[in-house]
């Protein structure tokens, strides 16, 4: 009977208890809206337009099944930021009661069966360890930051193929086994085909064999070989049946040729310690870092970060050799194997993003709380005070978790503290001033805009800003002017030719304007706006010619299908529609863009013109 209550515990309360924590502390960043890379792989994005599979696989082979998963959020909500935040925080409780279960899995090895700890114990720390990862702030930069679910999807199906692995190798039964291993083999590729960090999932199966599993030498041998042949021979099929070009293995493992190799792994080495310190105090965590790449040893920050590392791998052998604590050296490995992906040699343009923590951290939250259960162990305090203070800390990190997401919901917020941590964080400065800009704070936007100018004078984002800091200041030459600079410092200057086009509208040059806004779409025939724009300033100035008006509604009817929510689409229907005699079709318009927006005087009084 005792029994079954632990197992009721365990297997419905704990989840329940899951679900409830993180819903509650992630509730305040539902309403937040879209952020930094959310706009190139998602607001912009035309290929998450379509459910076509081919057109997804082909725009990213090897984020396919995570660019699927935004598509269709897309299909269901449009440019709706909530249910894409659903589906981040359903998939944020599914990996810590994945996690869950791949502690307990762990504590079933014959390493973890070995560990001087109770069975309570055991079970105490698979709770505790889960409920850090459900609750630290660090995860909320993969969570709450939309586009990082692809992060968080991969780690989902990457501690599911290592718990169906763990399964199959403890298993007795050869049916068994092979069904469990190839349910691990199903998520291992699911895991491959949503991010390519995902790759780091075959040394950590090492990892298992020779520090969990413990067979004998020969059986190990022959497990490696096999690892190693089963990895190429999956890299032969894909390569045959063209999922991707062996050729482009070289590509895959440098996302960009702006860093040396050498470089990048200097700067990782300083960048490891800096993501362990905020793991055990977050008080530096933004959404962007300032790009600082070492190139020399011999820099402070880099061998001081480089003993750092050594003392902890010198510190995890000797614990490993005379104390026998597996569990905690496996879980420091996992953790550098699962980041080595993305810090070690493989250059990346960002030398530091806190999302590549979310699911190396799983590693260290168990090596973190066994060592502190068998510490406890040896200090002589009662139960209950030992609860309080496990308590406490989950309770300030879900603190700490709901202040992040509160400014998550402001990106004026978010910018803010980027430039706090970072004042010459490029990227921050720019944003900041077009957020700023936005919120009618010219003065603001003008000093981080122009600092930003002279920082770096041929970013494209920031030329973009001033353009329009400048069209509101009704100084249109000026605003043309760096308008133009901006459409010449990149292949697909889509929003430069846009703001262009809205300019000379200012300017009453409506066919400048439409040759500009042409522009754009040629570019990217799916950026709504544009549509909307194309639409409305063909109609009012087709002095009712009749092909010019079905040429607009053509563009105002593909704006729909991209957001069927915005009132000025409707707005710029009914006009067509009653500049084109058909009254029927001009009064429902007019109607939707009222009922969409009630305040919207120019659908009123339209509706009251038509008869």
């Amino acid at each position: 009977m005792l029994s079954d209550l632990k197992s009721f515990k365990l297997n419905i309360l704990f989840p329940a208890l899951v679900t409830v924590i993180i819903t509650v502390i992630y509730l305040p960043v539902l309403n937040a809206p879209f952020l930094l890379d959310d706009y190139t792989s998602i607001v912009d994005n035309s290929v998450i337009r379509t459910l076509d599979i081919g057109v997804i696989y082909r725009f990213s082979p090897m984020r396919f099944i995570g660019y699927l998963t935004i598509a269709v959020n897309f299909s269901i909500s449009k440019l709706d930021p909530l249910s894409y935040h659903i589906v981040n925080i359903i998939i944020h409780i599914l990996f810590t009661l994945a996690s869950f279960c791949l502690f307990q899995m762990i504590w079933r090895t014959p390493a973890g069966g070995n560990c001087n700890l109770s069975r309570e114990n055991k079970i105490y720390i698979s709770i505790f360890s889960a409920l850090l990862i459900a609750v630290h702030p660090m995860n909320t930069f993969a969570v709450s930051y939309i586009i990082q679910r692809l992060a968080a999807l991969t780690a989902l199906f990457y501690v599911t193929a290592l718990i169906f692995y763990i399964q199959a190798r403890l298993e007795g039964l050869m049916r068994r086994k092979i069904l469990f291993g190839m349910l691990s083999t199903f998520f291992t590729i699911a895991a491959l085909f949503t991010k390519q960090n995902a790759f780091s999932i075959f040394p950590q199966l090492v990892l298992i064999e020779f520090l969990l599993i413990r067979t004998d030498r020969k059986k190990k041998l022959l497990l490696f070989c096999g690892l190693i042949s089963l990895i190429l021979l999956v890299l032969i099929i894909l390569s045959r049946y063209n999922f991707f070009n062996l050729d482009e293995i070289r590509e895959i493992t440098r996302e960009t040729p702006l860093v040396k190799r050498y470089d990048y792994f200097l700067t990782q080495l300083s960048v490891i310690p800096f993501y362990l310190k905020n793991f055990l105090y977050p008080s530096e965590l933004v959404i962007d870092y300032a790009k600082i790449f070492y190139n020399s040893l011999f820099t402070p920050q880099v061998y001081l970060s480089a003993l750092f590392l050594i003392s902890l791998f010198l510190f995890i052998i000797f614990q490993q050799i005379y104390t026998g604590q597996t569990i905690v050296t496996f879980g420091v490995l996992f953790y550098f194997t699962a980041i080595s992906i993305e810090s070690s040699f493989i250059p990346i343009r960002d030398a530091i993003f806190i999302h590549r923590n979310y699911l190396p951290l799983s590693g260290i939250a168990l090596s973190a709380s066994t060592g502190i259960c068998i510490l406890s162990k040896k200090i002589v305090l009662p139960g209950k005070i030992k609860n309080y203070i496990a308590l406490s800390i989950l309770i300030i990190l879900s603190v700490s978790t709901v202040h992040y997401n509160l400014i998550f919901k402001d990106p004026i917020k978010v910018w803010t503290k980027v430039i706090e941590l970072s004042p010459q964080n490029k990227r921050a400065c720019a944003t900041l001033g077009a957020l700023l800009l936005a919120s009618g704070d010219k003065e603001k936007a003008l000093h981080y805009l122009t600092l930003m100018y002279h920082i770096r004078p041929d970013y494209y984002p920031n030329l973009n800003n001033l353009g329009i800091l400048y069209r509101r200041e009704k100084k249109y030459d000026k605003a043309i002017e760096f308008f133009k600079k901006a459409v010449n410092t990149t292949k697909r200057p889509i929003q430069a030719y846009s703001n262009l086009g809205m300019t000379y509208v200012a300017m009453k040059k409506y066919d400048l304007a439409i040759n500009a806004f042409l522009k754009a779409y040629d570019l990217d025939n799916h950026y709504f706006q544009n549509l909307l724009n194309i639409g409305y300033f063909m109609a009012i100035t087709s002095g009712r010619d009749r092909i010019k008006l079905e040429k607009a509604l053509l563009f105002l009817e593909k704006a729909e299908e991209i957001n069927n929510r915005h009132p000025v689409v409707y707005y710029a229907k009914s006009v067509v529609y009653y500049l084109l005699k058909n009254e029927k079709q001009a009064r429902l318009n007019a109607k939707k863009a009222v009922k969409l927006r009630p305040e919207l005087e120019t659908s009123v009084k339209l509706l009251e013109q038509i008869p």
